[in-house]
């Protein structure tokens, strides 16, 4: 059974166009938005978005499934257990002290 991704909406369909380009995102979510992209405008397989990317055929389909769910949000990583951080956000932005 092939995986088909969900029809987009005009914002939504703009919003992971300019995720997929985007130089300021983090390269993660950017390489699932470019998963997405290659499904919805190319329309391409799992199998043949991972052979282009050179992905696990998995990951692409964890992904495709992620985004029908719960759209560009899914698209994001989920908080994982571990130590909490140690510094928050703003701490990190500071100019550091001599």
């Amino acid at each position: 059974m092939t995986l088909r991704v969900r029809a987009l909406g005009d914002d939504e369909a703009d919003g992971l166009s300019r995720m997929a380009r985007s130089r300021t995102l983090g390269a993660g979510i950017v390489r699932r938005a470019q998963i997405v992209r290659h499904a919805v405008e190319e329309g391409l397989s799992a199998p043949e978005i991972a052979a282009r990317m050179d992905l696990c055929d998995a990951t692409v389909r964890f992904w495709l499934k992620r985004f029908n769910e719960r759209g560009l949000q899914g698209l994001e990583e989920d908080m994982r257990s571990g130590r909490p951080p140690t510094y928050t956000q703003l701490e990190h932005r500071l100019p550091r002290r001599s």
